[in-house]
């Protein structure tokens, strides 16, 4: 980790491999990605597992209709909470990516970031 942040704090530009990769898919196959990634992702299964029976009355017992219920309300303010954090980071990483200073700047402090983590992982092996 030591030797990526230093090789990030002394390159000269960015590297644009990610940029390169997402400009290479077309937004269907991205779409399809994340929804694949969810849909296979366990944890949401266990959240819902853990999570919600709490909120449904046992001596009120409309069987599966209150956990539709429930999934369906997390559903759509889950999607709009989703929808917006997109926007909004959409919108600022274009603004940081066309200012170079910034972007130069992001890099070194990742860079700082990643020796600090290298440091930290060296010093807790000793």
């Amino acid at each position: 980790m030591i030797y990526i942040g230093l090789k990030i704090i002394f390159s000269k530009h960015a590297d644009s491999s990610a940029e390169t990769y997402l400009a290479r898919q077309t937004d269907l196959e991205i779409y399809k990605q994340g929804l694949l990634t969810n849909l296979l992702n366990p944890k949401v299964a266990l959240f819902f597992l853990s999570f919600l029976p709490q909120f449904v009355d046992p001596e009120h017992n409309y069987g599966p209709a209150s956990f539709l219920f429930l999934g369906s309300i997390f559903f759509c303010t889950g999607t709009i909470w989703c929808m917006f954090v997109a926007l909004f980071s959409a919108v600022i990483s274009d603004k940081i990516k066309r200012n170079g200073k910034v972007t130069l700047i992001f890099e070194k402090i990742t860079g700082i970031i990643f020796i600090g983590l290298g440091l930290n992982l060296l010093r807790d092996k000793l």
